[in-house]
């Protein structure tokens, strides 16, 4: 009898005995994580992943038109304050320096811009009318058009701290802006009161230093480099972009204007058309033939 209980036991331990054998060796150290699941995250990472990884992205930026270019344009009886939002589409590259640190090289084409119609002002004509003249009077409408649209390119480092699926990174990158900028006003008089503005204020193309500085999160998918994927996987990113284009916005104006009851006091300004953006993308990887 007590034979028999003690194959019986055996027959019941004889599972869990075997599941618990130990892994053959092959020579390496193989995480316990990896061990369970070779195309887990946790796996030691090829040393070319990270080469050839194109990203398509887009950013929007909702807060572009810093610099001192609004502080002067209110002079004229403009009503804007910022620019308009802007979208930028993209395409960059990136490979491998370490483990944690890559190179990143990456251009976008970006355009932002305002319009908006208003009243421009002046004082009323010594006429003896009795109006007072430390009144401003309409004078004529005014159309403003104002556009910056152009390619950013950029290079820089970024740094990943963890390697896993859901890579977390931030990044630095510098370069320039070539920027086309037109700012045209059309102005539509009231009678025949005497008030001119000029018809083109800025209508050339400029080179700007550009910096940007993000962080984002790096989503790799499911077996991608075991099948090969082209996609790899997906960002979302958080950037700070400073890009000034500086430019004689208001010579025009100091040149040619007339009847303007105040006029800005600098020929040249600032109109920073960067600012905080939040972007996504698709990383595309090309994985060489072994």
């Amino acid at each position: 009898m007590g034979n028999l209980r003690g194959l019986i036991l055996l027959l019941m331990l004889a599972p869990l005995l075997l599941h618990a054998q130990p892994p053959e060796e092959d020579g390496r150290d193989v995480p316990l994580i990896a061990s369970i699941s070779g195309a887990d995250s946790a796996e030691i990472r090829p040393p070319w992943e990270d080469y050839a990884v194109v990203a398509l992205r887009l950013d929007l930026m909702a807060t572009p038109g810093g610099g001192s270019f609004f502080d002067s344009y209110p002079l004229l009886f403009g009503r804007e304050r910022e620019l308009d939002v802007s979208v930028s589409p993209g395409i960059g590259v990136r490979g491998r320096v370490t483990d944690r640190l890559r190179w990143t090289a990456f251009g976008s084409y970006t355009w932002t811009g305002f319009s908006e119609v208003y009243d421009g002002l002046r004082f009323p004509s010594d006429n003896g009318s009795g109006q007072r003249l430390d009144t401003l009077l309409p004078a004529a409408q005014i159309q403003e058009d104002m556009s910056l649209r152009g390619f950013i390119l950029l290079g820089g480092l970024e740094y990943s701290p963890v390697s896993s699926q859901f890579s977390s990174y931030v990044g630095l990158a510098g370069g320039a802006g070539f920027i086309g900028t037109s700012w045209f006003s059309t102005v539509r008089t009231f009678g025949s009161l005497v008030y001119h503005r000029p018809r083109i204020n800025v209508d050339d193309t400029r080179v700007s230093p550009a910096v940007r500085l993000y962080s984002g999160v790096d989503l790799r998918f499911d077996y991608a480099e075991m099948n090969r994927s082209v996609v790899r996987g997906v960002f979302i990113e958080a950037s700070w972009l400073w890009l000034p284009v500086t430019a004689e916005y208001f010579g025009p104006i100091r040149d040619v204007s007339e009847n303007l009851p105040v006029l800005p006091q600098q020929r040249s300004a600032t109109l920073d058309i960067g600012g905080f953006a939040l972007g996504i993308g698709v990383n595309l990887q090309l994985i060489p033939e072994e």
